[in-house]
């Protein structure tokens, strides 16, 4: 019996030590994830079922008397970990803007993966946005909802649909990275008296690469190009936005926003759900066998310091892997 007793809490000890090892290394990932040889673990920790450590946890917990009083400390310590990467939101409700202000409703949406016209036509209709940005749908698609919004302009994947006047200032393209179709789209908008700069983003995808390190456990040369145009693209737009006024930037990041790329490059705005919203609000659910196996949040609003978010929203899923963003934002002079 002493026997048995002490090795089951050795095993605990060692359950332990490698969770809290695991936490400390989700903990570190903005450190570490710079080296290039760790790209592969980097993804791994990002882009995988998010569960796997508040589980760890609650083992630990059950076996509370079989632990040290230091791994007991340690405890919340590793809870506030799991649950952080667990992209758990408490929504932020001091606001200190003053002065002159207008609202609008914007709903960003991914239309792939069999997204359904109608679907969104009912969130038009219920919910009533002022701004649509759209990614992976084309101006044939869009073309029928002309009669909710006045002002609308398409390009390579990428739709911006709004009631409020606006002009195209800027497309970044991925010619430029030998690739196809428009990463975003830059448009300065007027809305009652207050211009709001406002893109329409879709970065590159880090499907091929997780596919290949799931499937093979390694990474081809094509896999690599992707890796790096998502980099690319996300430091390209981001310096041509930096210390922005009057900033909105909405759509598919395929990102969470403690992917490296997302803070190295978009820290320095508000997200929407961050700052209003609670819970769990995961934007691409991916099924296995019909259960949501994996989850992330990869669809964002960020927008600049004058900027509040005074309600935020993930809505129901239009049919596929993506849930439409939004949030009703305050912008002050």
């Amino acid at each position: 019996m002493k026997f048995t007793k002490s090795s089951f809490k050795k095993c605990i000890n060692l359950i332990f030590t490698l969770s809290l090892f695991l936490g400390l290394i989700i903990f570190t990932l903005p450190l570490w994830a710079e080296i290039d040889s760790f790209v592969m673990f980097e993804y791994l920790v990002i882009f995988a079922p998010r569960w796997w450590l508040l589980t760890l946890f609650i083992i630990m917990s059950m076996f509370w008397k079989f632990l040290t009083f230091y791994q007991r400390c340690t405890l919340p310590f590793f809870f506030y970990i799991s649950i952080s990467y667990l992209d758990f939101q408490i929504p932020n409700k001091i606001v200190l803007q003053e002065g002159a202000s207008t609202s609008f409703k914007i709903v960003t949406a991914n239309m792939g993966e069999g997204s359904q016209l109608r679907r969104l036509k009912q969130i038009i209709k219920y919910y009533q946005p002022d701004i649509l940005a759209l990614q992976e749908i084309d101006l044939k698609s869009v073309k029928d909802l002309d009669e909710y919004y006045s002002f609308l302009d398409c390009e390579a994947g990428l739709c911006l649909l709004s009631k409020y006047p606006f002009k195209r200032v800027a497309a970044l393209n991925r010619r430029m990275l030998n690739s196809w179709g428009n990463f975003s789209m830059s448009y300065q908008i007027s809305i009652n008296g207050h211009f709001i700069n406002l893109s329409n983003i879709h970065f590159e995808t880090p499907r091929e690469a997780l596919l290949g390190i799931i499937k093979t456990g390694h990474l081809n040369s094509r896999a690599r190009k992707k890796i790096e145009n998502r980099e690319l693209e996300a430091a390209i737009f981001g310096g041509t936005i930096k210390e922005g006024h009057s900033l909105v930037l909405t759509g598919d990041f395929n990102m969470p926003d403690d992917d490296p790329i997302y803070v190295k490059n978009f820290s320095w705005l508000s997200n929407a759900i961050n700052e209003s919203g609670f819970g769990f609000n995961h934007t691409q659910y991916i099924n296995w066998q019909g259960i949501p196996f994996l989850s992330f949040r990869i669809d964002h609003i960020l927008y600049s310091k004058n900027i509040v978010a005074r309600q935020v929203e993930v809505l129901d899923s239009l049919g596929g892997d993506h849930r439409p963003v939004m949030a009703t934002l305050e912008v002050f002079n």
